[in-house]
């Protein structure tokens, strides 16, 4: 029996003596330390952390008395956007879905500033024979093409709104300047004001975005722009690849009417146009970097007395060669089809135009582009207007100097090139014939906001009076936005 007792005593002896042992090793630090008491805590300090508390929990109590008397209100549809996910399953009777986000109304406006500055120079070597025919002989010109400011936000809700205004010397002129509303019964999306009509991919892509410094020749001579009007769009059964557009329209209503910033005339000259837009393949994973895109456009057009086609140049502010009037008519028609394939860095682009006058041929035109970037990029697409939009490079253009040397990004550097006819051999009077532009350049984007473009333009004109001639255009543009 004593020996037994031996036994557990040095035992237990021991094993206290190893475990002590190994929780020294583990804390290398002085007992004094390792078991000092903490600092002492000011009364002053106790009670600053207390009143923070309080603080906290008041402005809690009053947010949730807030929530509680709007779900007492008994609107759903408010509660379920104030109330976030757990706010607004909770009123349906059920749990909040992995995925849901916190939705604000908007309660008051909000709006931002927006802007571009385009700078052209153009250079021109007009064939005499054409200009003695027609006493167009353009001149060289540089200068702004195109500075702009405006502003649009949200103003309450579902409404939202834009003012833009271009500055052309000591003119001012109306851009997109409109109040919308969305989510309207039946009709989708409303917009009222001064904008574009809903004809034309090439007219309906922001001069910001397009390939070229200029429009085509036929979109010159027939695609309407901005007019004062109503206008309704959505998607087409809620599918985002196909969208409809319809509005009717005070025709050739000026960018800077006289007076009240209003179009004055009793002659009934409204316009109605629509346009229907979709993708026939949209590769969703590449967010569109692979696409093929339709459409078509009409519009049944009013004038008093007189219906005039005027072609302009694919570069420059001045005049063109070509014009027609026909006298007489009241009602035409004018329509389009258009057509885009996005392919990678390649991309083609085509329209063809139609007007349909009571009192002569048809007059027409069209033309077909192509790009590629050498860099990689592709044309962006924006699915609810139907529309190209802004390019992002893979590597925007800097350069800077480092420890390790210079370092510079390149940009993103895009071919094009385009063949564009138009035909105003119709008409009654003026310089009647027919024209065709060959041309093609490049463009280097520095950044989303920023590019150089380069155009060269060969023009071929055959006029109604026998005039043969061809002249060659020289341009290019620094630009920004933002």
């Amino acid at each position: 029996m004593r020996q037994r007792c031996w036994w557990r005593t040095l035992a237990l002896s021991a094993s206290f003596a190893l475990t002590g042992s190994i929780t020294a090793a583990q804390a290398q630090v002085p007992y004094g330390e390792a078991y000092a008491e903490p600092a002492p805590v000011s009364a002053e300090e106790n009670s600053a952390e207390f009143r923070a508390i309080l603080a906290r929990l008041d402005a809690q109590e009053r947010e949730l008395n807030s929530l509680r008397s709007l779900v007492n209100q008994g609107t759903p549809a408010r509660e379920a956007s104030l109330l976030g996910d757990d706010g607004a399953a909770a009123h349906a009777g059920g749990s909040a879905e992995a995925g849901c986000q916190r939705v604000d109304i908007t309660s008051k406006p909000s709006f931002s500033v927006f802007g571009r500055m385009f700078f052209d120079h153009i250079m021109y070597e007009d064939d005499p024979a054409l200009a003695a025919a027609t006493g167009v002989d353009r001149l060289n010109e540089t200068g702004f093409n195109t500075a702009r400011l405006g502003a649009k936000g949200q103003i309450y809700e579902n409404i939202k709104g834009q003012v833009e205004v271009e500055f052309e010397g000591s003119e001012t002129d109306f851009k997109d300047t409109y109040i919308e509303v969305a989510n309207a019964p039946l009709l989708g999306n409303v917009r009222v004001g001064h904008f574009k009509e809903p004809f034309s991919l090439e007219e309906l892509t922001s001069s910001r975005f397009i390939t070229f410094m200029n429009r085509s020749l036929p979109h010159s001579a027939f695609a309407p722009s901005r007019n004062y009007g109503v206008m309704a769009y959505d998607y087409i059964r809620e599918n985002e690849n196909w969208s409809w557009f319809a509005g009717a329209f005070r025709h050739d209503s000026p960018d800077n009417p006289t007076g009240r910033a209003s179009h004055i005339n009793d002659n009934g000259d409204w316009v109605f146009t629509g346009r229907v837009a979709g993708l026939l393949y949209y590769d969703e994973p590449s967010n569109g970097r692979y696409l093929v895109h339709v459409g078509g456009a009409f519009s049944h057009r009013q004038d008093t007395t007189v219906v005039a086609f005027t072609q302009r140049p694919e570069l420059g502010s001045q005049s063109g060669y070509l014009s027609t009037t026909h006298t007489g008519d009241r009602d035409w028609n004018l329509a389009g089809v258009e057509s885009a394939v996005v392919w990678g860095p390649a991309s083609m682009q085509a329209e063809y135009y139609v007007a349909d006058t009571d009192r002569a041929d048809e007059n027409n035109g069209g033309y077909v582009e192509a790009t590629y970037f050498l860099t990689g990029e592709n044309r962006e697409y924006n699915r609810q207007s139907k529309t190209f939009y802004r390019v992002h490079p893979l590597e925007d253009f800097f350069r800077v100097s480092t420890a390790e040397g210079v370092c510079m990004g390149r940009g993103a550097w895009q071919l094009k090139a385009r063949y564009s006819w138009v035909d105003l051999n119709s008409g009654l009077a003026g310089n009647r014939g027919y024209m065709e532009g060959f041309t093609a350049g490049a463009n280097w984007y520095w950044n989303p906001y920023t590019r150089m473009m380069f155009d060269y333009v060969h023009e071929n004109v055959d006029l109604a009076t026998g005039v043969v001639g061809n002249n060659d255009l020289l341009g290019m543009r620094f630009q920004f936005d933002f």
